[in-house]
């Protein structure tokens, strides 16, 4: 099996569709043009400057027009700057 090794200050990440709320509880509907998306983070670089409260199996925002999207093994993935992630995701 082959492996994909993250270098920089980069991630891996795979997307994923997350029923995200505002503070005040509003649902944001899917169908909403969003300038983000929601990914599950798969793999970190090695640069000493990452973000360090953001791990693997962590779910993150991240800017729509960020990183570039690569097929691997028949999945497809998100390969991100530190700098497109928006935030992390706390879930309950």
């Amino acid at each position: 099996m082959s492996e994909i090794h993250i270098i920089g200050d980069r991630y891996l990440l795979e997307k994923v569709e997350l029923e995200v709320k505002e503070n005040d509880g509003i649902l944001i509907p899917q169908s909403v043009e969003k300038k983000y998306y929601e990914a599950k983070v798969i793999e970190i670089g090695n640069s000493p400057i990452l973000l360090s409260h953001i791990g693997r199996g962590d779910y993150v925002l991240v800017h729509k027009m960020g990183g570039i999207e690569i097929k691997f093994e028949g999945k497809k993935y998100m390969i991100v700057g530190s700098q497109d992630i928006l935030a992390r995701i706390v879930l309950p």
